[in-house]
């Protein structure tokens, strides 16, 4: 159901590419529903909760920290030094944004949601994401979807 991308894939005769998101979410049935979430307006309704409420917002800010933490130990340190002086902006795209790519803008009291798809393979994923404990009905009837195991993807 969720694969786990690394942060950069090297691609012969080409520059690497690099994936901010490390969760991909891959079930059919959990994409369609996520995607009529979005199309009803919950990505909108969701950041206005966030903002409105400080102690979700600090939750999902924790998040997308540990989020942004995994993947760069995931790049390792000498991949890191290497990317940081050959594409420094990328580099910092992996080392700070956090789900989906996103940064919380400045003067801003939350980093927007953007993707509903990103923060469900991270729940699913790594567990407790407080967007879906705050609003459980995003996951309501997928959790037979649940049982499935998250592998890593070593190609792409």
């Amino acid at each position: 159901m969720v694969i786990e991308n690394p942060p950069v894939v090297d691609r012969p005769g080409r520059p690497p590419q690099v994936f901010t998101t490390l969760y991909w979410l891959t079930c059919p049935l959990l994409i369609r529903r996520l995607s009529r979430f979005e199309s009803a307006g919950w990505v909108r309704r969701l950041d206005d909760a966030v903002r409105q409420n400080r102690d979700l917002s600090e939750s999902i800010d924790d998040v997308g920290h540990a989020y942004a933490y995994r993947r760069f130990r995931r790049l390792g340190k000498k991949r890191w030094e290497n990317l940081s002086r050959s594409r420094p902006n990328l580099a910092d795209s992996l080392r700070n944004t956090g789900i989906a790519g996103v940064r919380r803008p400045a003067g801003s009291s939350a980093a927007p949601i953007k993707c509903l798809h990103a923060h469900a393979a991270y729940h699913l994923a790594e567990g407790g994401h407080p967007l879906f404990e705050a609003f459980p009905e995003l996951l309501t009837d997928v959790s037979s979807c649940r049982d499935c195991e998250v592998l890593t993807a070593h190609a792409l």
